[in-house]
């Protein structure tokens, strides 16, 4: 099943309006924050599906956003991505280890969202 809400956060507006073209298109409804609190604050509030996190925001960090998500039992199974451009400093153990689902490089394709979406939700 796709999902119905996902969460996105990203302190670029260029990526929020791409990945917000691509999930809509797969009929999804996308929920915006401009930094990590505002993300951690809209999963409370909304309790996305599905949950993309760009990894350098301000005020709070894509691992701080995860970690504070994983630490409430609602979003134990919430697939959560990293989105970054800096995979190469770190490998996907430290994204596993650090509680993120996958991790999806910058730039952003759509054909990588989309299958992440089939990949990670049923």
């Amino acid at each position: 099943m796709i999902p119905v809400k996902c969460l996105i956060a990203d302190d670029a507006d260029g990526a929020r309006e791409l990945l917000r073209y691509v999930l809509e298109g797969q009929e999804i409804e996308v929920i915006e924050a401009r930094d990590g609190q505002e993300a951690i604050d809209l999963a409370l509030e909304h309790t996305p599906d599905f949950v993309i996190l760009d990894i350098g925001m301000p005020k709070v960090d894509g691992f701080g956003v995860v970690s504070a998500l994983r630490g409430m039992q609602i979003f134990n199974a919430t697939p959560i991505l990293a989105l970054t451009a800096a995979s190469g400093d770190l490998n996907r153990r430290d994204f596993e280890k650090a509680g993120f689902t996958a991790w999806l490089p910058k730039p952003i394709r759509p054909a990588i969202i989309r299958q992440a979406l089939a990949d990670f939700t049923c």
